[in-house]
């Protein structure tokens, strides 16, 4: 009864549904954006001709023709001003020479491309698993890209900090207190809400992203390997790249429990609003801005390495045998261990 009445409490106020509704079409609106981390000469429409010749597992007949097609049109680019010499000396006619001129541009447009394709075709020759070759720009985009998700930062603080701040501003904490539910009962039902709003909002900001993407853009074969995608080489994982994104967005709710619990606990000390989200975007945020200054192994032991995903998973380390990430998990599930028996004790 008492959850119910929190819960009702929470959803009852307008402005938490507001709060969601802006989250959510502010995270669509973002996501109808993909920043591009291609080269400057790189030609998608000529990257996916190519693609759909040679769609598929990789195999060494495949690798044999990207070899051929790609030394052809170095060819053409190299002798360009040998084919210049000829037709003005009358070597080659002039219906020859508009041929190969026409050639020759075909393989400026496509050369930069082809070296790529080169470099994939030789790794997959390396790589571990059952690369596939397929249009692969706009998911490799994607997963490239995967970052800290800001609104969803926001959105969970804006819901989660009045649930522990407002009997604080209202002055009612003192009668909440003295009454017969008022400390450990009232707690453990916030708690429960904590976990479930972080866990929702976790999920759903997201999966809409995943959504608006898949929409907007051609993120191609969610079942191929994930070796297929040159970002992930250095990753040493062996699943599918739908099954790499189920992975991300487990442990990404994880992470944005953690940061619900975090809040929880700040908010139950400080019990400011302001104060709190201060509080919580530094210690999101500064990390995140100052990563570069970081220990590489100490990274994965931070909120926003755990909101942010790909950065966890592109290359491979181990602590303690066991992978950054999983390790970060298990601090963090001790971490929850002690806010849950902190607060439990205090109240």
């Amino acid at each position: 009864m008492m959850f119910k009445m929190e819960l009702y409490k929470l959803f009852s106020k307008k402005r938490i549904f507001l709060i969601l509704l802006t989250g959510i079409v502010l995270e669509v609106i973002l996501s109808m954006q993909m920043k591009n981390t291609m080269f400057e000469g790189f030609n998608s429409t000529v990257y996916k001709y190519y693609m759909e010749q040679l769609e598929g597992e990789y195999t060494g007949e495949k690798q044999a023709w990207v070899e051929k097609e790609y030394n052809r049109l170095k060819d053409l680019t190299d002798n360009e001003e040998e084919y210049e010499r000829q037709y003005r000396e009358n070597e080659i006619g002039a219906d020859e020479y508009r041929t190969i001129v026409n050639d020759v541009k075909s393989a400026k447009s496509r050369i930069y491309t082809m070296e790529y394709i080169l470099e994939k075709s030789n790794y997959y020759a390396e790589a571990d698993g059952n690369p596939s070759y397929y249009y692969d720009i706009e998911i490799s985009d994607y997963i490239q890209n995967m970052n800290i998700d800001v609104i969803l930062v926001v959105i969970l603080m804006l819901m989660i900090l009045p649930v522990f701040t407002e009997d604080y501003s209202a002055g009612t904490i003192y009668m909440v207190e003295s009454s017969k539910y008022g400390k450990r009962r009232l707690f453990y039902c916030r708690l429960k809400i904590t976990i479930m709003l972080s866990a929702v909002l976790g999920f759903v900001f997201p999966v809409t992203e995943f959504i608006t993407k898949y929409i907007r853009f051609d993120l191609g074969d969610l079942t191929a390997d994930i070796s297929s995608l040159m970002v992930m080489g250095s990753s040493g994982i062996h699943m599918s790249v739908g099954g790499y994104l189920c992975l991300t967005l487990v442990i990404r709710i994880f992470y944005t429990v953690v940061l619900g619990m975090v809040s929880m606990w700040v908010a139950s000390r400080i019990h400011n609003n302001i104060a709190v989200f201060a509080v919580i975007s530094a210690i999101v945020f500064i990390p995140f801005f100052i990563n570069q200054y970081i220990p590489v192994l100490a990274r994965h032991l931070l909120i926003c390495s755990g909101l942010g995903i790909y950065g966890v998973f592109n290359t491979y380390h181990t602590v303690c045998g066991i992978r950054t990430i999983y390790f970060s998990m298990i601090i963090y599930c001790i971490l929850i261990m002690g806010i849950v028996y902190d607060l439990h004790r205090k109240n």
